[in-house]
């Protein structure tokens, strides 16, 4: 077993571009949206005209995430 791929920025800037440089790398076919003032900074700069230049977005699945545990009956 290979150890994980753990990465340490020194600040969010830093951490949102490597995490959207991995994506573009990646390539994937779909992707799930989370919450979050983090995420969507990186939403923004996946978005913007350098990440439409680098993934082709109408061959990407969207799908919308949310990790809150709410019971069933919830608003």
């Amino acid at each position: 077993m290979s150890a994980p791929d753990v990465r340490v920025h020194d600040d969010r800037p830093s951490a949102i571009r490597t995490f959207c440089e991995l994506i573009w790398e990646a390539q994937p076919r779909s992707i799930a949206l989370t919450g979050g003032t983090t995420a969507g900074d990186a939403y923004r700069l996946l978005a913007s005209d350098e990440g439409r230049e680098r993934l082709d977005w109408g061959t990407v699945d969207v799908f919308f995430g949310d990790e809150r545990r709410v019971p069933p009956d919830s608003e």
